[in-house]
């Protein structure tokens, strides 16, 4: 998700980006803030761009764009990465409630920027051992995005899937864990191929549920898969995803 988020950011600051470094000097406060938070983000710097962040949100209003809502959201997004990645996953919920509470109130609570939001604040949450309320946040992405076309080939709902997954397992409902898991494995197979990285590693987690379930016989089929595969793998076997992404 780190990935998908930042390019979401990306997509929405760099306009913004760009004009501060083509005006220089003529640029005003607010762009010149734009790039510094850009800078300090993509550097990783992430305590820097936090309270840069923090002072965009506050002066993102006296912007005259049509796109300010979707700006906000974006700066909201990005500074709840920034808190992420602090380990103040308080702050980080906050941060991915303000923006899209921003979009719901301006009917844009459709928008995959929304979705983004909610099912981060679900990671936060999640990261922070408060399953239920990671559950809620995630399950109201899953809703969204499930009135999407091609859905079932989207890494931003097999994402989903496994943070439910996650959620699931951290609140002791084993079987509900492994049910969405599966469903985040299915998609992987799809975009990734089974040989492929994410696909193994998502596996892990399935033998993980599968163990917590008691059913060990199913965990120990899961292990010998990822067994084979990274077997092969290592052999330079390959797939060739099945999903049409274009």
């Amino acid at each position: 998700m780190i990935k998908r988020v930042f390019l979401a950011v990306v997509a929405l600051l760099l306009p913004f980006v760009c004009l501060a470094q083509d005006t220089e000097e003529q640029a005003s406060p607010f762009l010149q803030l734009v790039s510094q938070f850009y800078t300090a983000y993509s550097d990783n710097k992430f305590s820097t761009a936090a309270d840069l962040g923090e002072k965009l949100a506050q002066s993102c209003d006296t912007v005259t764009s049509e796109n300010t809502d979707s700006l906000y959201a974006g700066i909201q997004m990005a500074l709840g990465r920034c808190y992420f990645r602090l380990n103040r996953y308080e702050k980080a919920v906050l941060a991915a409630d303000k923006g899209a509470e921003r979009l719901k109130a301006k009917g844009m609570s459709h928008d995959l920027t929304y979705v983004f939001l909610r099912d981060n604040a679900g990671l936060y949450y999640l990261s922070d051992k408060q399953y239920e309320k990671g559950l809620d946040r995630s399950m109201e992405a899953l809703k969204v995005l499930s009135d999407y076309p091609d859905k079932e080939v989207s890494n931003d709902m097999q994402v989903i899937y496994s943070h439910l997954g996650d959620g699931y397992y951290g609140i002791g409902k084993y079987q509900d864990a492994i049910v969405y898991q599966i469903k985040a494995l299915n998609i992987s197979e799809k975009l990734n191929g089974k040989h492929s990285e994410d696909y193994i590693n998502e596996l892990g987690y399935l033998a993980k549920y599968y163990e917590s379930a008691g059913e060990d016989k199913k965990a120990e089929a899961v292990n010998d898969d990822i067994d084979k595969l990274q077997r092969e793998t290592e052999d330079g076997q390959v797939d060739l995803p099945d999903a049409d992404t274009r």
